[in-house]
């Protein structure tokens, strides 16, 4: 009984510890300004999109391992209090409704068979689930951000493409006829000198498809900015309220387990209770 005692507030010095943690990180979190919308001509590199991959990686691996963490404690209470339930030999108590559930408690079982029973169930009510879930959402949108910088790579270097097409075109026509390369002006005219206007024109008409390609850059390159910065804030905020409430939780739990030495006078049952000896 005393190990258990000890085990169990050292468990709430952790919980409250971590609980203090989250809940800062929560609120900074939740109060931090983020950086508004960027410059459409802040371009994306390589290393932003191997930060996102491993970003991606690393929240891969929180929700594997916070999985793993609450699952082994889980087990732990469980084989615990299964172990106790072993030794005890229980006649079950018949009512008019039926047999009526097991219960350490309700036929007068020592402390330690109540506690470990409660303390197993008290994990049953602990939201660990809410909390790989919401990781695993956070990772996904990390994903997305990642998939948007891809594609937004692949818009540059198409824009870059057609622009060194156009160049290229131009002043090939340019030394071809001997003239100085056309301004955008008499791109736009067709009359920069005679007999090539059908060129200037075909040019022309290339240029225009190099502005749009430039553009539709620009906008999805604006559109992933905000999507990665709404993204950011939406899921970091929601990931510590999640663990937030996780902690909270089950500080609560822990502190809502009667362990101390005065709580052993229970009441007794109508369920006969015996204990399995060694032979």
């Amino acid at each position: 009984m005393h190990g258990i005692q000890i085990t169990h507030n050292r468990f709430i010095r952790m919980w409250r510890v971590m609980f203090d943690c989250h809940r800062i990180q929560s609120r900074i979190i939740s109060e931090a300004k983020f950086q508004g919308r960027l410059a459409a001509s802040v371009t994306l590199s390589e290393s932003h999109r191997k930060a996102t991959r491993q970003l991606e990686n690393e929240l891969r691996n929180w929700q594997m391992c916070f999985r793993n963490w609450s699952e082994a404690q889980k087990a732990y209470v469980q084989a615990l209090n299964g172990w106790l339930l072993k030794c005890l030999h229980y006649e079950p108590e018949t009512t008019p409704d039926g047999i009526v559930p097991f219960s350490p408690r309700r036929v007068g079982a020592p402390p330690v068979f109540i506690i470990c029973n409660d303390w197993f169930h008290a994990f049953e009510r602990i939201p660990a689930s809410v909390v790989v879930e919401t990781i695993g959402k956070f990772a996904a949108e990390v994903s997305e951000v990642w998939n948007r910088q891809d594609e937004e790579h692949h818009k540059r270097r198409r824009a870059e493409m057609l622009a060194r097409d156009l160049e290229r075109r131009v002043k090939e026509e340019s030394k071809l006829h001997g003239i100085q390369p056309p301004s955008d002006k008499k791109l736009e005219s067709g009359t920069g000198q005679s007999g090539i206007g059908s060129e200037l024109k075909s040019i022309d008409s290339f240029r225009r498809q190099v502005e749009q390609e430039n553009t539709k850059h620009r906008e999805f390159l604006q559109e992933t900015h905000d999507f990665t910065l709404n993204s950011l804030r939406t899921s970091l905020k929601n990931v510590f309220e999640q663990i937030t409430q996780f902690t909270a939780i089950s500080l609560k739990s822990y502190e809502e387990l009667s362990v101390q030495p005065g709580s052993q006078s229970l009441p007794q049952g109508n369920g006969e209770i015996s204990y399995i000896k060694d032979t």
